[in-house]
């Protein structure tokens, strides 16, 4: 079944996935995958989930700002919101959700 949303809001969720699986090309090469497109109860969420080597998201220095702007900023300026599961050694899952009840 497909997950209707408004138009700018398929953008931005097309666009900070492509920046999340571009820094698990660029930063895990060879990790394996997983991509999911779930709606539920009027919430639409994509899930990115490598078995990279993870990293600490508290210590990513200010001047990097490829998740902070490209993922997070993009999902929160359409009412959206990014969550970043990740550690050292146990792979990265980042989760996009966007609700039509914002």
């Amino acid at each position: 079944r497909p997950c209707a949303v408004p138009a700018d809001v398929a953008e931005a969720i097309a666009d900070s996935t492509a920046a999340v699986l571009s820094n698990v090309v660029r930063h895990a090469p060879g990790a394996g995958v997983a991509l999911r497109l779930t709606e539920t109860a009027g919430t639409v969420a994509v899930e990115v989930v490598d078995d990279g080597p993870g990293f600490d998201p508290g210590a990513v220095p200010p001047h990097r700002y490829g998740l902070r702007e490209s993922v997070r900023g993009r999902m929160a300026a359409h009412g959206g919101r990014t969550t970043i599961d990740a550690a050292p050694g146990r792979g990265t899952r980042v989760r996009l959700e966007w609700s039509r009840d914002r």
